[in-house]
């Protein structure tokens, strides 16, 4: 199974998750684990007004059932509230 999100969070604020799961990483785009994979890339920015937005496509690889976990734990790992 193969699962892409855009992440409202710049990649260097994520990395850190990432290094802690993966098994091997040869840089901070590709993390891999037992079964799974995960890449990382810079979304565009996107303007909204004067304010930029970065943000991070995240795509997820691997058995649907440990893909789920992932972006799940991804998901409460990162989440914030507004305000």
């Amino acid at each position: 199974m193969k699962q892409q999100i855009e992440s409202g969070i710049e990649k260097r604020r994520i990395l850190d998750f990432f290094h802690r799961l993966a098994e091997v990483n040869s840089d901070d785009r590709v993390f891999t684990g037992k079964n799974w994979s995960v890449t990382l890339s810079d979304a565009p920015v996107r303007m909204v007004g004067r304010l930029c937005i970065p943000g991070t496509i995240i795509v997820f690889e691997g058995p649907e059932d440990i893909v789920k976990v992932l972006v799940e734990s991804f998901r409460m790992t990162h989440l914030s509230a507004g305000g």
